[in-house]
């Protein structure tokens, strides 16, 4: 679950005259949700309001965003989304695929409207600098708590025990 606001502010001219705002910058608030009913799923769904800081009735109109992404390896995805705004419908799809230290990102996009067709590609690299030991912490907690559910599932007073020293271990 997410909440962000992005680009609060406005542009500013004038600096030797007198600052003025000639136009608000391209703002918006948005809230999603994200979630992973099997590990190599990922299913997302954002709500969009623009906003125009200087004239709030010139904001443009809400939209809604819902995409996919499948992990067909743990270096290979497909992802898929569409978005929703005024009559504008747009899709896309892409790939991200990691080699070593280094993740790239290949997508398409297509605007479903038959008077302004717009289609773009994208192509993005990530490099993982690391994360100090996060993930083998977390591979470490996901064991630990395995062990605990398996102890429990026994039904022992003795696993029982056990199984609370794993989980207080993670």
């Amino acid at each position: 679950v997410g909440l962000s606001a992005n680009n609060i502010g406005f542009f500013l001219t004038g600096f030797k005259s007198g600052l003025k705002t000639e136009k608000s910058l391209p703002s918006k608030i948005s809230a999603g949700l994200s979630y992973r009913p099997i590990k190599k799923l990922l299913v997302n769904l954002e709500f969009r309001q623009p906003i125009n800081l200087k004239n709030i009735l010139l904001s443009e109109s809400f939209a809604v965003a819902a995409g996919l992404e499948f992990s067909f390896t743990d270096f290979f995805d497909v992802e898929g989304g569409i978005l929703f705004q005024d009559e504008k419908t747009k899709l896309s799809t892409g790939t991200q695929f990691s080699f070593k230290k280094i993740k790239m990102s290949l997508s398409y996009a297509c605007t479903l409207d038959s008077i302004t067709q717009e289609h773009s590609v994208s192509l993005a690299a990530k490099i993982n600098l690391g994360d100090k030991g996060r993930s083998q912490t977390d591979e470490q907690v996901k064991k630990l708590y395995a062990e605990g559910i398996e102890l429990y599932a026994k039904g022992e007073k003795e696993n029982i025990l056990k199984a609370i020293e794993k989980w207080e271990e993670a």
